[in-house]
């Protein structure tokens, strides 16, 4: 005997529907069969249509491709297989009341096994209580596209700065950019964030982000392969003076400049954004240190801090940590003597900051990036070198960290302040922020971010904003310079 498998005809079997509507039924059920059965053959007459008969359409209708016939009858198949049971058969179910929740409490992860949205998230830093979105939001500098993405974090105190580069400078003037970032230090001002940093990466040549609207400048290895060895101090002085009021001028008063990482001539070609060799100002660790010095004093003269980097040295590096991981390889007690001399040196005399790179230093913690490595941070440089001043990591949208990093970018951030750091810098300008925020606010409760630490940091970032403190800068006139423009499309060097 032949048994029906047809699956709308079972269920009618076991479904009793009296008079006129037992006869829809038998006709939407004989249709949807029959449908069921001839979309195989209907299919392939399709597909076989001459395309002479498809020339003879007209412009305004497209032809439809085989999958989207397909599709179509799939959907009259749908609606007629829907109509075989009628609607009122099927009682409505009564949802199951939703789980109380408030704005300032969304669900945690820990409870429900399911994480929160970004917009959750965004809502939950929002709505968090003032005291502590303020105590975390002063550890994290963010980029940003227009001024209206960070105002709601600027009037509740809950970020510590801003990085400035060239999507925010591009054709605008001087005095547009000057009153932009002055009204950003007021916000965060108004709101109780007592330590606030203006950012930007002003090395000159390639990497000139806000040139224009600033002047442009060579870098400083051009600089000296252009004035003789006698004339070096004096160019540097003079060099660094100029860029430090230029960027004062306008309210910056961090810039993450100058390179003192040793040059050793690296050839990558697939470093498509570092190109460190181009950057880096010597091959001789002792001339990086003279050229570094006087730059950093220059600038701390102008109320402008500068920030050596990329420690622990990527001279040597041919991967490029904004696309993937990098490895330094070489051992310590030969870093000591070449790549860390500038940077230790340097440390020891002038209130410079320090950023933290990406690559792995193996000689000293081989399963972390350097910027989230305790053994790096911590043990290293606040230990052994005894650097009391402020570790900056390098941007954590870089590919080494948001593409490689278990976690990405908000779990490298909380391990950066576990491990020492003081400033995690989010170069990117969308609604990453939130998520970072949102995870150490979130460890800060569950004592998984280090309180002893996170005290230190605040000191030692409130000791550093103290030492800058001073009025906004006057108005700028509104012009244009007539320089040259620079090159600075590539990412966040």
């Amino acid at each position: 005997m032949h048994q029906d498998h047809n699956p709308v005809s079972q269920a009618l079997t076991k479904t009793a529907i009296p008079g006129k509507a037992a006869g829809r039924v038998m006709r939407a059920t004989a249709l949807a069969a029959a449908m069921s059965l001839a979309l195989p053959a209907f299919e392939t007459a399709l597909d076989a249509v001459p395309a002479a008969h498809a020339e003879k359409r007209t412009a305004k209708t497209k032809p439809k491709s085989a999958a989207a016939r397909k599709r179509q009858i799939e959907r009259a198949l749908e609606r007629a297989r829907s109509r075989v049971i009628p609607s009122r058969a099927t009682p409505a179910r009564t949802p199951p009341p939703a789980a109380k929740t408030t704005a300032t409490t969304p669900p945690d992860p820990a409870r429900d096994g399911k994480p929160l949205t970004l917009k959750e998230k965004k809502s939950a830093v929002l709505n968090a209580p003032p005291e502590l979105l303020k105590r975390i939001g002063r550890h994290v500098i963010v980029g940003y596209y227009a001024h209206y993405q960070l105002t709601p974090l600027l009037e509740r105190g809950a970020i510590g700065g801003v990085f400035v580069t060239t999507r925010n400078a591009r054709r605008r003037s001087k005095a547009t950019l000057t009153k932009e970032l002055a009204s950003f230090r007021k916000m965060a001002a108004d709101a109780g964030q007592k330590t606030f940093w203006l950012a930007t990466d002003q090395e000159g040549g390639s990497v000139s982000r806000l040139s224009p609207p600033l002047p442009y400048q060579p870098s400083l290895r051009n600089l000296l392969r252009k004035t003789k060895p006698e004339a070096h101090d004096d160019a540097v002085k003079a060099y660094a003076a100029k860029q430090a009021k230029a960027l004062a001028d306008i309210g910056i008063n961090l810039n993450f400049a100058p390179v003192a990482d040793v040059n050793h001539n690296v050839r990558a070609p697939r470093d498509r954004h570092t190109r460190i060799r181009y950057r880096a100002i010597s091959t001789d660790p002792e001339i990086v240190t003279k050229v570094v010095r006087a730059y950093c004093e220059e600038l701390d003269k102008a109320g402008v801090y500068c920030t050596l980097k990329h420690f622990p040295g990527i001279g040597r590096i041919a991967a490029d940590t904004h696309i993937t991981s990098a490895r330094l390889k070489t051992a310590t007690d030969v870093l000591e003597k070449t790549d860390w001399v500038p940077f230790r040196a340097v440390m020891g005399t002038t209130p410079a900051f320090v950023m933290i790179g990406h690559p792995h230093l193996e000689s000293v913690d081989a399963s972390r990036p350097a910027s989230t490595s305790p053994d790096v941070i911590q043990k290293l440089l606040r230990e052994t070198w005894k650097f009391d001043g402020i570790v900056v990591t390098d941007d954590l949208a870089m590919g080494a960290i948001k593409r490689r990093y278990e976690g990405g970018m908000a779990k490298a951030a909380l391990d950066a302040m576990n491990a020492g750091a003081d400033l995690v810098l989010i170069g990117s300008d969308g609604d990453d922020v939130y998520d970072v925020i949102y995870t150490m606010m979130l460890a800060h409760e569950q004592g998984r971010l280090d309180d002893a630490k996170l005290v230190a940091s605040e000191k030692r970032l409130l000791a550093a904003a103290a030492r800058i403190k001073r009025d906004d800068p006057a108005p700028a006139h509104d012009e244009m310079p007539k320089t040259a423009a620079s090159k600075t499309d590539t990412a966040r060097q």
